[in-house]
Protein backbone atom coordinates (compact mmCIF):
# COMPACT_ATOMS: atom_id res chain seq x y z
CA UNK A 1 0.00 0.00 0.00
CA UNK A 2 2.76 2.41 0.86
CA UNK A 3 5.57 3.61 -1.37
CA UNK A 4 9.07 2.72 -0.28
CA UNK A 5 10.18 6.14 0.87
CA UNK A 6 13.91 5.63 0.40
CA UNK A 7 13.50 4.44 -3.18
CA UNK A 8 11.04 7.24 -3.85
CA UNK A 9 13.49 9.87 -2.65
CA UNK A 10 16.13 8.50 -5.01
CA UNK A 11 13.63 8.56 -7.86
CA UNK A 12 12.73 12.15 -7.10
CA UNK A 13 16.39 13.10 -7.32
CA UNK A 14 16.61 11.22 -10.61
CA UNK A 15 13.58 12.94 -12.09
CA UNK A 16 14.61 16.32 -10.71
CA UNK A 17 10.96 17.31 -10.55
CA UNK A 18 10.49 17.44 -14.33
CA UNK A 19 7.54 16.09 -16.26
CA UNK A 20 8.64 12.75 -17.59
CA UNK A 21 7.52 12.64 -21.25
CA UNK A 22 7.50 16.40 -21.75
CA UNK A 23 11.17 16.92 -20.95
CA UNK A 24 12.40 16.10 -24.39
CA UNK A 25 9.99 18.57 -25.94
CA UNK A 26 11.54 21.37 -23.85
CA UNK A 27 8.21 23.12 -23.48
CA UNK A 28 8.48 25.74 -20.76
CA UNK A 29 5.12 27.47 -20.81
CA UNK A 30 1.77 26.35 -19.45
CA UNK A 31 -1.41 27.32 -21.24
CA UNK A 32 -4.76 27.30 -19.48
CA UNK A 33 -8.03 28.20 -21.17
CA UNK A 34 -11.64 27.45 -20.51
CA UNK A 35 -15.26 28.38 -20.11
CA UNK A 36 -17.18 29.45 -16.99
CA UNK A 37 -20.96 29.18 -16.94
CA UNK A 38 -22.22 31.31 -15.41
CA UNK A 39 -19.34 33.74 -15.00
CA UNK A 40 -19.66 34.76 -11.36
CA UNK A 41 -16.48 36.77 -11.41
CA UNK A 42 -14.58 38.91 -13.88
CA UNK A 43 -11.33 37.35 -12.74
CA UNK A 44 -9.79 34.04 -11.90
CA UNK A 45 -6.71 33.84 -9.71
CA UNK A 46 -3.97 31.25 -9.98
CA UNK A 47 -2.36 30.58 -6.60
CA UNK A 48 0.75 28.64 -5.67
CA UNK A 49 0.63 25.81 -3.14
CA UNK A 50 1.78 28.30 -0.48
CA UNK A 51 -1.11 30.67 -1.23
CA UNK A 52 0.75 33.29 -3.25
CA UNK A 53 -1.21 34.83 -6.14
CA UNK A 54 0.77 34.09 -9.30
CA UNK A 55 -1.58 35.49 -11.90
CA UNK A 56 -4.92 37.22 -12.31
CA UNK A 57 -6.77 35.80 -15.33
CA UNK A 58 -9.44 37.92 -17.02
CA UNK A 59 -12.79 36.35 -17.85
CA UNK A 60 -14.17 37.68 -21.15
CA UNK A 61 -17.78 38.82 -21.64
CA UNK A 62 -18.45 35.52 -23.44
CA UNK A 63 -17.39 33.68 -20.23
CA UNK A 64 -14.14 32.36 -21.70
CA UNK A 65 -10.64 32.83 -20.33
CA UNK A 66 -7.09 32.07 -21.42
CA UNK A 67 -3.67 32.46 -19.84
CA UNK A 68 -0.09 31.61 -20.71
CA UNK A 69 2.31 31.00 -17.84
CA UNK A 70 6.03 31.18 -18.47
CA UNK A 71 8.74 29.45 -16.43
CA UNK A 72 6.23 27.76 -14.19
CA UNK A 73 7.78 25.06 -12.01
CA UNK A 74 5.91 21.77 -11.84
CA UNK A 75 3.72 21.36 -8.79
CA UNK A 76 0.41 21.90 -7.05
CA UNK A 77 -1.63 25.05 -7.66
CA UNK A 78 -5.18 26.28 -7.21
CA UNK A 79 -7.54 28.24 -9.39
CA UNK A 80 -9.81 30.56 -7.43
CA UNK A 81 -13.20 31.60 -8.76
CA UNK A 82 -15.00 33.71 -6.19
CA UNK A 83 -15.21 31.45 -3.13
CA UNK A 84 -14.65 28.27 -5.15
CA UNK A 85 -11.26 26.58 -5.21
CA UNK A 86 -10.11 24.25 -7.99
CA UNK A 87 -7.09 22.06 -7.25
CA UNK A 88 -4.49 21.77 -10.01
CA UNK A 89 -1.20 20.05 -10.72
CA UNK A 90 0.62 21.73 -13.59
CA UNK A 91 3.67 20.75 -15.63
CA UNK A 92 5.64 22.76 -18.20
CA UNK A 93 4.08 21.98 -21.58
CA UNK A 94 0.52 21.61 -20.31
CA UNK A 95 -2.26 22.89 -22.53
CA UNK A 96 -5.17 22.49 -20.19
CA UNK A 97 -8.79 23.26 -21.00
CA UNK A 98 -11.06 23.82 -18.01
CA UNK A 99 -14.85 23.80 -18.22
CA UNK A 100 -16.45 25.18 -15.08
CA UNK A 101 -20.19 25.03 -14.43
CA UNK A 102 -22.29 25.11 -11.29
CA UNK A 103 -22.38 21.33 -10.88
CA UNK A 104 -19.57 20.15 -13.13
CA UNK A 105 -15.84 20.55 -13.54
CA UNK A 106 -14.18 19.01 -16.57
CA UNK A 107 -10.54 18.96 -17.66
CA UNK A 108 -9.45 18.15 -21.20
CA UNK A 109 -6.23 18.59 -23.13
CA UNK A 110 -2.62 18.08 -22.06
CA UNK A 111 -2.51 17.57 -18.28
CA UNK A 112 -6.16 16.58 -17.96
CA UNK A 113 -5.60 13.09 -16.52
CA UNK A 114 -3.84 14.18 -13.33
CA UNK A 115 -6.21 17.10 -12.78
CA UNK A 116 -9.30 14.94 -13.21
CA UNK A 117 -7.75 12.69 -10.56
CA UNK A 118 -7.47 15.70 -8.23
CA UNK A 119 -11.07 16.64 -9.01
CA UNK A 120 -12.11 13.17 -7.85
CA UNK A 121 -9.86 13.33 -4.79
CA UNK A 122 -11.52 16.50 -3.52
CA UNK A 123 -15.06 15.37 -4.36
CA UNK A 124 -17.64 14.00 -1.93
CA UNK A 125 -16.58 10.49 -2.97
CA UNK A 126 -13.40 10.86 -0.91
CA UNK A 127 -14.84 12.97 1.90
CA UNK A 128 -13.60 10.26 4.24
CA UNK A 129 -14.61 11.93 7.51
CA UNK A 130 -18.27 12.41 6.61
CA UNK A 131 -18.45 9.08 4.80
CA UNK A 132 -17.11 7.31 7.88
CA UNK A 133 -20.08 8.38 9.96
CA UNK A 134 -22.61 7.93 7.17
CA UNK A 135 -21.56 4.31 6.71
CA UNK A 136 -21.86 3.63 10.48
CA UNK A 137 -18.45 2.02 10.59
CA UNK A 138 -17.40 0.34 13.82
CA UNK A 139 -13.76 0.30 12.80
CA UNK A 140 -11.25 2.86 13.97
CA UNK A 141 -11.42 6.21 12.18
CA UNK A 142 -7.71 6.03 11.32
CA UNK A 143 -8.14 2.57 9.77
CA UNK A 144 -11.08 3.89 7.77
CA UNK A 145 -8.93 6.77 6.51
CA UNK A 146 -6.32 4.26 5.37
CA UNK A 147 -8.70 1.79 3.71
CA UNK A 148 -11.32 4.10 2.23
CA UNK A 149 -9.21 7.13 1.40
CA UNK A 150 -5.51 6.38 0.98
CA UNK A 151 -5.79 2.89 -0.51
CA UNK A 152 -8.62 3.78 -2.87
CA UNK A 153 -6.91 6.95 -4.07
CA UNK A 154 -3.69 5.00 -4.70
CA UNK A 155 -5.67 2.53 -6.78
CA UNK A 156 -7.07 5.40 -8.83
CA UNK A 157 -3.62 6.98 -9.03
CA UNK A 158 -2.14 3.76 -10.42
CA UNK A 159 -4.43 3.96 -13.44
CA UNK A 160 -2.75 7.14 -14.71
CA UNK A 161 -0.42 6.57 -17.63
CA UNK A 162 2.52 8.75 -18.65
CA UNK A 163 2.36 10.58 -15.30
CA UNK A 164 5.07 8.83 -13.28
CA UNK A 165 6.37 12.01 -11.61
CA UNK A 166 2.90 13.09 -10.51
CA UNK A 167 2.07 9.57 -9.32
CA UNK A 168 5.28 9.53 -7.30
CA UNK A 169 4.69 12.91 -5.72
CA UNK A 170 1.00 12.34 -5.04
CA UNK A 171 1.89 8.98 -3.52
CA UNK A 172 4.14 10.82 -1.11
CA UNK A 173 1.33 13.23 -0.22
CA UNK A 174 -1.05 10.35 0.54
CA UNK A 175 1.58 8.61 2.67
CA UNK A 176 2.30 11.81 4.56
CA UNK A 177 -1.43 12.40 5.09
CA UNK A 178 -1.88 8.88 6.50
CA UNK A 179 1.21 9.20 8.71
CA UNK A 180 -0.25 12.46 10.06
CA UNK A 181 -3.47 10.68 10.97
CA UNK A 182 -1.52 7.95 12.74
CA UNK A 183 0.56 10.37 14.79
CA UNK A 184 -2.46 12.56 15.55
CA UNK A 185 -4.14 9.50 17.08
CA UNK A 186 -0.94 7.96 18.45
CA UNK A 187 -2.03 7.98 22.10
CA UNK A 188 -5.35 6.25 21.45
CA UNK A 189 -3.67 3.71 19.15
CA UNK A 190 -0.95 2.87 21.68
CA UNK A 191 -3.08 2.87 24.83
CA UNK A 192 -6.55 1.93 23.62
CA UNK A 193 -7.99 -1.46 22.75
CA UNK A 194 -7.85 -1.14 18.98
CA UNK A 195 -9.96 -3.53 16.91
CA UNK A 196 -7.47 -3.17 14.05
CA UNK A 197 -4.08 -4.34 15.34
CA UNK A 198 -2.35 -3.41 12.07
CA UNK A 199 -2.53 0.23 13.17
CA UNK A 200 0.36 -0.37 15.56
CA UNK A 201 2.53 -1.50 12.64
CA UNK A 202 1.35 1.48 10.62
CA UNK A 203 2.23 3.76 13.52
CA UNK A 204 5.74 2.32 13.69
CA UNK A 205 6.08 3.01 9.96
CA UNK A 206 4.93 6.61 10.43
CA UNK A 207 7.49 7.18 13.18
CA UNK A 208 10.25 5.80 10.93
CA UNK A 209 9.74 8.37 8.15
CA UNK A 210 12.81 10.53 7.71
CA UNK A 211 12.53 14.16 8.80
CA UNK A 212 15.49 15.25 6.66
CA UNK A 213 13.74 15.74 3.29
CA UNK A 214 14.56 19.44 2.83
CA UNK A 215 12.76 19.78 -0.56
CA UNK A 216 9.55 18.41 0.98
CA UNK A 217 9.85 20.91 3.85
CA UNK A 218 9.58 23.65 1.23
CA UNK A 219 6.60 22.34 -0.70
CA UNK A 220 4.45 19.91 1.31
CA UNK A 221 2.28 20.99 4.24
CA UNK A 222 1.53 17.33 4.94
CA UNK A 223 5.25 16.68 5.37
CA UNK A 224 5.79 19.79 7.51
CA UNK A 225 2.94 18.73 9.80
CA UNK A 226 4.36 15.21 10.01
CA UNK A 227 7.85 16.45 10.90
CA UNK A 228 6.39 18.67 13.64
CA UNK A 229 4.50 15.72 15.15
CA UNK A 230 7.61 13.52 15.08
CA UNK A 231 9.65 16.24 16.80
CA UNK A 232 7.01 16.75 19.49
CA UNK A 233 6.78 13.00 20.09
CA UNK A 234 10.41 13.10 21.17
CA UNK A 235 10.80 13.41 24.92
CA UNK A 236 12.58 16.76 25.02
CA UNK A 237 12.87 18.60 21.68
CA UNK A 238 15.31 21.47 22.14
CA UNK A 239 14.93 24.96 20.70
CA UNK A 240 18.09 24.43 18.66
CA UNK A 241 16.61 21.32 17.02
CA UNK A 242 13.35 23.11 16.27
CA UNK A 243 15.31 26.05 14.84
CA UNK A 244 17.31 23.77 12.55
CA UNK A 245 14.07 22.68 10.86
CA UNK A 246 12.54 26.15 10.86
CA UNK A 247 15.63 27.55 9.14
CA UNK A 248 15.41 24.96 6.34
CA UNK A 249 12.01 26.32 5.35
CA UNK A 250 12.28 29.36 3.10
CA UNK A 251 8.71 30.51 2.46
CA UNK A 252 7.24 32.66 5.28
CA UNK A 253 3.81 31.01 4.99
CA UNK A 254 5.36 27.57 5.40
CA UNK A 255 7.44 28.80 8.34
CA UNK A 256 4.22 29.89 10.04
CA UNK A 257 2.62 26.55 9.18
CA UNK A 258 5.52 24.74 10.85
CA UNK A 259 5.03 26.76 14.04
CA UNK A 260 1.29 26.08 14.00
CA UNK A 261 1.91 22.38 13.38
CA UNK A 262 3.94 22.16 16.59
CA UNK A 263 0.82 23.11 18.55
CA UNK A 264 -1.49 20.28 17.41
CA UNK A 265 0.41 17.37 19.01
CA UNK A 266 0.89 19.36 22.24
CA UNK A 267 -2.86 19.91 22.38
CA UNK A 268 -3.48 16.19 21.84
CA UNK A 269 -1.07 15.23 24.61
CA UNK A 270 -2.77 17.62 27.02
CA UNK A 271 -6.21 16.35 26.01
CA UNK A 272 -5.22 12.82 27.02
CA UNK A 273 -3.40 13.86 30.19
CA UNK A 274 -0.03 13.02 28.57
CA UNK A 275 1.26 16.57 28.77
CA UNK A 276 4.85 17.44 29.61
CA UNK A 277 5.00 20.98 30.98
CA UNK A 278 8.73 21.41 30.30
CA UNK A 279 8.24 20.35 26.69
CA UNK A 280 5.39 22.82 26.27
CA UNK A 281 7.50 25.65 27.71
CA UNK A 282 10.33 24.81 25.28
CA UNK A 283 7.93 25.00 22.33
CA UNK A 284 6.30 28.15 23.71
CA UNK A 285 9.68 29.86 24.03
CA UNK A 286 10.64 28.86 20.48
CA UNK A 287 7.33 29.84 18.89
CA UNK A 288 7.09 33.22 20.62
CA UNK A 289 10.61 34.13 19.49
CA UNK A 290 9.53 33.56 15.89
CA UNK A 291 6.06 35.12 15.98
CA UNK A 292 3.84 37.02 18.40
CA UNK A 293 2.46 34.80 21.16
CA UNK A 294 -1.13 35.94 20.61
CA UNK A 295 -1.11 34.69 17.03
CA UNK A 296 -0.02 31.07 17.47
CA UNK A 297 -0.94 28.71 20.26
CA UNK A 298 -1.80 31.34 22.87
CA UNK A 299 -4.87 29.45 24.11
CA UNK A 300 -2.89 26.21 24.48
CA UNK A 301 -0.01 27.75 26.39
CA UNK A 302 -2.51 29.52 28.65
CA UNK A 303 -4.04 26.14 29.47
CA UNK A 304 -0.64 24.61 30.23
CA UNK A 305 0.16 27.44 32.62
CA UNK A 306 -3.31 27.32 34.18
CA UNK A 307 -3.09 23.59 34.92
CA UNK A 308 0.48 23.91 36.17
CA UNK A 309 -0.53 26.70 38.55
CA UNK A 310 -3.38 24.57 39.93
CA UNK A 311 -1.15 21.66 40.85
CA UNK A 312 -0.19 21.63 44.52
CA UNK A 313 -3.06 23.89 45.55
CA UNK A 314 -5.61 22.72 48.12
CA UNK A 315 -9.00 21.92 46.63
CA UNK A 316 -12.44 21.66 48.17
CA UNK A 317 -16.02 21.17 47.04
CA UNK A 318 -19.41 20.14 48.37
CA UNK A 319 -21.81 18.86 45.70
CA UNK A 320 -25.12 17.01 45.65
CA UNK A 321 -25.21 13.28 44.92
CA UNK A 322 -27.98 11.27 43.17
CA UNK A 323 -29.89 11.01 46.46
CA UNK A 324 -29.77 14.73 47.16
CA UNK A 325 -27.12 14.44 49.86
CA UNK A 326 -24.15 16.80 50.08
CA UNK A 327 -20.79 15.14 49.53
CA UNK A 328 -17.55 17.01 50.20
CA UNK A 329 -14.01 16.39 49.05
CA UNK A 330 -13.06 16.43 52.73
CA UNK A 331 -15.06 13.20 53.14
CA UNK A 332 -12.29 11.41 51.22
CA UNK A 333 -9.34 12.86 53.13
CA UNK A 334 -6.55 10.30 53.41
CA UNK A 335 -7.26 8.87 49.96
CA UNK A 336 -6.28 9.77 46.44
CA UNK A 337 -9.38 10.97 44.58
CA UNK A 338 -9.67 10.35 40.83
CA UNK A 339 -12.40 12.63 39.43
CA UNK A 340 -14.28 12.00 36.18
CA UNK A 341 -16.01 15.11 34.80
CA UNK A 342 -18.69 14.05 32.34
CA UNK A 343 -22.16 14.77 30.97
CA UNK A 344 -25.00 12.71 29.55
CA UNK A 345 -24.43 14.20 26.10
CA UNK A 346 -20.70 13.39 26.01
CA UNK A 347 -20.22 10.23 23.91
CA UNK A 348 -16.49 9.95 24.63
CA UNK A 349 -17.17 10.26 28.38
CA UNK A 350 -19.59 7.35 28.25
CA UNK A 351 -17.09 5.26 26.26
CA UNK A 352 -14.70 5.58 29.21
CA UNK A 353 -17.16 4.13 31.76
CA UNK A 354 -16.14 0.46 31.27
CA UNK A 355 -12.46 1.40 31.64
CA UNK A 356 -13.27 3.37 34.79
CA UNK A 357 -15.11 0.35 36.18
CA UNK A 358 -12.04 -1.79 35.50
CA UNK A 359 -9.89 0.70 37.41
CA UNK A 360 -12.28 0.67 40.34
CA UNK A 361 -12.11 -3.12 40.48
CA UNK A 362 -8.33 -3.09 40.16
CA UNK A 363 -7.92 -0.72 43.13
CA UNK A 364 -10.73 -2.08 45.27
CA UNK A 365 -9.68 -1.84 48.91
CA UNK A 366 -6.85 0.61 48.12
CA UNK A 367 -6.64 4.18 49.37
CA UNK A 368 -8.11 5.68 46.21
CA UNK A 369 -11.67 6.84 45.53
CA UNK A 370 -13.33 7.30 42.14
CA UNK A 371 -15.85 10.12 41.81
CA UNK A 372 -17.98 11.23 38.88
CA UNK A 373 -19.03 14.87 38.57
CA UNK A 374 -21.65 15.83 35.99
CA UNK A 375 -21.66 19.23 34.27
CA UNK A 376 -25.12 18.67 32.78
CA UNK A 377 -27.57 21.55 32.77
CA UNK A 378 -30.02 21.76 35.65
CA UNK A 379 -32.83 20.84 33.26
CA UNK A 380 -31.06 17.50 32.56
CA UNK A 381 -30.69 16.53 36.19
CA UNK A 382 -33.30 13.75 35.96
CA UNK A 383 -31.66 12.49 32.78
CA UNK A 384 -28.35 12.38 34.64
CA UNK A 385 -29.85 10.33 37.48
CA UNK A 386 -31.40 7.88 35.02
CA UNK A 387 -28.10 7.43 33.18
CA UNK A 388 -26.23 6.81 36.43
CA UNK A 389 -28.70 4.01 37.16
CA UNK A 390 -28.80 2.68 33.58
CA UNK A 391 -25.01 2.50 33.31
CA UNK A 392 -24.70 0.93 36.75
CA UNK A 393 -22.31 3.60 38.00
CA UNK A 394 -21.74 2.42 41.56
CA UNK A 395 -19.09 4.98 42.48
CA UNK A 396 -19.93 8.35 44.02
CA UNK A 397 -21.75 10.50 41.45
CA UNK A 398 -22.14 14.25 42.04
CA UNK A 399 -23.83 17.14 40.24
CA UNK A 400 -21.69 20.24 39.64
CA UNK A 401 -23.03 23.80 39.84
CA UNK A 402 -21.01 24.49 36.68
CA UNK A 403 -23.15 23.59 33.68
CA UNK A 404 -21.62 23.16 30.28
CA UNK A 405 -18.88 25.66 29.40
CA UNK A 406 -19.78 29.11 30.77
CA UNK A 407 -17.49 32.09 30.43
CA UNK A 408 -14.56 31.85 32.82
CA UNK A 409 -15.39 35.10 34.61
CA UNK A 410 -18.95 33.95 35.34
CA UNK A 411 -17.86 30.84 37.30
CA UNK A 412 -18.19 31.31 41.04
CA UNK A 413 -17.51 27.73 42.11
CA UNK A 414 -13.92 27.77 43.50
CA UNK A 415 -13.09 24.16 42.61
CA UNK A 416 -14.22 24.51 38.99
CA UNK A 417 -12.23 27.71 38.61
CA UNK A 418 -9.17 26.06 40.09
CA UNK A 419 -9.04 23.19 37.60
CA UNK A 420 -10.24 25.30 34.66
CA UNK A 421 -13.25 23.13 33.96
CA UNK A 422 -14.63 25.71 31.55
CA UNK A 423 -11.93 25.14 28.95
CA UNK A 424 -13.52 25.44 25.52
CA UNK A 425 -10.55 23.74 23.92
CA UNK A 426 -10.32 20.56 25.99
CA UNK A 427 -13.82 20.16 27.38
CA UNK A 428 -14.77 16.70 28.57
CA UNK A 429 -13.81 13.92 29.17
CA UNK A 430 -11.77 15.65 31.86
CA UNK A 431 -10.06 13.82 34.71
CA UNK A 432 -8.36 15.28 37.76
CA UNK A 433 -6.38 13.69 40.58
CA UNK A 434 -6.37 14.92 44.20
CA UNK A 435 -3.89 13.67 46.82
CA UNK A 436 -4.78 12.42 50.34
CA UNK A 437 -4.18 15.91 51.79
CA UNK A 438 -6.70 17.45 49.39
CA UNK A 439 -4.11 19.00 47.09
CA UNK A 440 -4.30 18.81 43.28
CA UNK A 441 -1.81 16.34 41.80
CA UNK A 442 -3.04 16.64 38.20
CA UNK A 443 -5.56 19.20 37.01
CA UNK A 444 -5.95 17.24 33.75
CA UNK A 445 -4.96 13.63 34.26
CA UNK A 446 -4.76 10.42 32.18
CA UNK A 447 -8.00 8.93 30.88
CA UNK A 448 -9.20 5.60 32.38
CA UNK A 449 -8.62 3.85 29.03
CA UNK A 450 -4.97 4.89 29.08
CA UNK A 451 -2.85 2.01 30.37
CA UNK A 452 -0.60 4.56 32.09
CA UNK A 453 -3.41 5.45 34.50
CA UNK A 454 -3.13 2.15 36.36
CA UNK A 455 0.67 2.41 36.48
CA UNK A 456 0.48 5.99 37.70
CA UNK A 457 -1.99 5.26 40.50
CA UNK A 458 -0.02 2.18 41.57
CA UNK A 459 3.16 4.23 41.78
CA UNK A 460 1.47 6.97 43.86
CA UNK A 461 -0.13 4.43 46.21
CA UNK A 462 3.22 2.68 46.57
CA UNK A 463 4.87 5.94 47.53
CA UNK A 464 2.12 6.61 50.05
CA UNK A 465 2.63 3.19 51.65
CA UNK A 466 6.42 3.61 51.87
CA UNK A 467 5.99 7.01 53.50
Amino acid sequence: MKFNLIISILLIALFSYQCNTKQAQAKESVQINGLITPANSKNLFLLSSTGDTLKSIDVSPDSTFAAKLEQLEEGYFSLIQGEAKIHLYLCPGDQLHVQIAEDTLLFTGEGAARNNYLKSKYSSEFDWYSNYYETEQTSDLTAYFRDHYVKKLKQKLATLSDESQFVLREGFELDYAFANQLLTNQISIETGSQSDKTLLKDLAWAKSISTDNAPALNRSKNYISLVAKILISQLEPSESVLSSYYDKITHPHLKTYFLTSLITPLYKELQYGEDDFNKAITVESFVTKKQARDSIGAYLFNLYHKFQEAEGKTASFSYEDVNGNKVSLADFRGKYVYIDFWATWCVNCIKEFPHLETLEEEFKGEEVAFIGISIDKQTHKDKWKKMVAAKGLSNTQLFSPVQGYPEKDTITDPFSKLIYLNSYYLGIPHYALIDPAGKIVDAFSYRPSNKKTEEYLSELLGQQTSN
